[in-house]
C-alpha cells in the first residue's frame, strides 16, 4: 500500500519519455496518471488484511483530503466489487477535489477511438 500511495503522489512530478538529445516542450507539462487496474487486494479484509485494509484506506484517504494525490485518474467498471471499492475510496463524491465522471452507454469501441485520438495528438503511440 505504501508504494503504491508513493506511486500515485509522486508520478505527476516526472518529465515525460524523449529520445537522448531530443528536446520535446511537451515533455514539461503537467502528467496526468492513469489507474486502469486498481489492486483491489490493499482493499480485500477478506483475505486476512482487514487491519492492513483499513490501514490503507485511511492513508489513502489522508492522502486524498491532504492534496498530495494531483490529476489522477482511476477507471472502474461497472461490477458490484468495483462500485464496493469506488464506495470504499471515494466516501463524499465531490469532496476532497475528486469527481467522478459515468459514462452510461457508451459502446467501448466509440471509447476506444477516443482515446486512440487523445493519445496521438500528444504523440504517443496508442498501441504502444
Amino acid at each position: 500500500g505504501t508504494a503504491f500511495l508513493r506511486f500515485l503522489a509522486e508520478t505527476d512530478r516526472y518529465r515525460g519519455l524523449q529520445l537522448v538529445g531530443q528536446v520535446d516542450m511537451r515533455a514539461w507539462r503537467p502528467r496526468v496518471t492513469l489507474v486502469r487496474d486498481f489492486p483491489f487486494t490493499l482493499l480485500d479484509a477478506s483475505m486476512g488484511g482487514g487491519a492492513r485494509s483499513a490501514e490503507f484506506l485511511d492513508r489513502f484517504h489522508a492522502a486524498l483530503q491532504g492534496g498530495s494525490m494531483r490529476r489522477v485518474v482511476f477507471c472502474f467498471n461497472d461490477t458490484a466489487e468495483d462500485y464496493r471499492a469506488v464506495s470504499r475510496l471515494f466516501p463524499r463524491p465531490g469532496a476532497d477535489g475528486a469527481a467522478m465522471i459515468t459514462f452510461d452507454g457508451v459502446p467501448r469501441t466509440f471509447a476506444q477511438r477516443a482515446l486512440d485520438a487523445a493519445a496521438r495528438k500528444e504523440g504517443i503511440d496508442p498501441a504502444a
